[in-house]
């Protein structure tokens, strides 16, 4: 016998195998479904709708420093980057610093979102510009964001003010109203509604250099940043005893299918050039973006501080307070 379940995931590189039906859930017949991550992530929080859906991260620890034990988190970090880079600052801005940011107007879609928690997280450990010394705007309102499901508030003395509902982040940029944001989100959807416009159009630029960013923080130990898991609905997970470690199983086998295909990819180009794709192969045979908790345990630690420290969470919770007690030791 198997369990019909719906299984609501964003179309990234990982779970795309499993979306396409490519891969399997063990005792699963799912109903798949997938949405851009902005309205996925506020239908489940506001209404609901799925059995097992892709989830962002400081949702997961606020919920679980709040005690809502509704859905319980898969150590499968579906998308993996850095997202400071993502930072954009107007080119008349004046913004050439991170320091620079001190006392401006910075747009986000949403204040409670993974990516920009990470974004406040870098520039006030490793630059030392705290989200108090910024004007933060918002541009979800109650209805489509995350924090009012969550019953999120700004922490004291850090401002932020909801853009009204004609107006956006894009406009606000091309603008000058803004200074910046930490990140532009434009793909349709029915939560954002930043137009889809080039930075060139906008007339931004980004803060940080990426190869030298990159390389920077990198050398810091922390990974790259997890932004979305993969999470099931407690009472199932309580029930079906089996359902998370076939879960695990399947986005496991699901992303070695998408590595497997890269190093297929490459079979061609060994014919022209050995040496450059004996290189390309040694990089497609490692993993950049593990799953489970032992080796995302730095990445992990250092979010939990983050969402902490910024309000999101009430308090500092645990990775077993996350995380499926049986994925703990993956």
């Amino acid at each position: 016998m198997t369990r019909r379940l719906t299984v609501a995931l964003t179309g990234n590189t990982f779970t795309r195998p499993v979306l396409d039906g490519r891969v399997g859930i063990a005792g699963v017949e799912p109903t798949l479904l997938s949405y851009h991550p902005s309205e996925l992530f506020w239908r489940q929080l506001h209404f609901a709708e799925f059995d097992v859906f892709e989830a962002s991260l400081s949702t997961c620890f606020r919920l679980a420093s709040l005690g809502d034990r509704r859905f319980v988190a898969l150590p499968v970090f579906t998308t993996r980057t850095l997202c400071h880079l993502g930072i954009v600052v107007g080119e008349r801005s004046g913004v050439e610093t991170p320091a620079d940011l001190r006392g401006r107007k910075i747009g986000v879609p949403e204040y409670q979102q993974t990516s920009a928690v990470w974004s406040r997280g870098v520039l006030q450990h490793d630059f030392g510009v705290d989200p108090a010394e910024v004007h933060w705007y918002m541009e979800r309102g109650a209805a489509h964001s995350h924090g009012a499901a969550t019953d999120f508030r700004p922490p004291e003395g850090v401002r932020v003010d909801v853009l009204a509902p004609e107006e956006n982040i894009g406009l606000l940029l091309a603008e000058d109203f803004l200074a910046g944001s930490l990140l532009y989100l434009s793909e349709k959807n029915l939560v954002d509604r930043s137009p889809d416009r080039s930075e060139a159009e906008l007339r931004v630029r980004r803060l940080f250099d990426p190869e030298a960013e990159r390389a920077r923080y990198l050398a810091g130990g922390t990974g790259l940043h997890a932004t979305h898991c993969v999470a099931v609905r407690r009472e199932l997970a309580e029930e079906l005893p089996w359902l998370v470690l076939n879960l695990y199983s399947a986005f496991a086998e699901a992303k070695a299918a998408v590595l497997a295909d890269v190093r297929t990819a490459l079979e061609p180009w060994r014919l022209l050039d050995p040496a450059t794709t004996a290189a390309g192969e040694a990089l497609a045979a490692t993993d950049p973006a593990p799953y489970g908790i032992e080796a995302n345990r730095p990445m992990l630690e250092r979010l939990a501080q983050y969402v902490a420290e910024q309000g999101i969470a009430v308090r500092k919770v645990s990775l077993d307070e996350v995380f499926a007690p049986q994925t703990l030791d993956l």
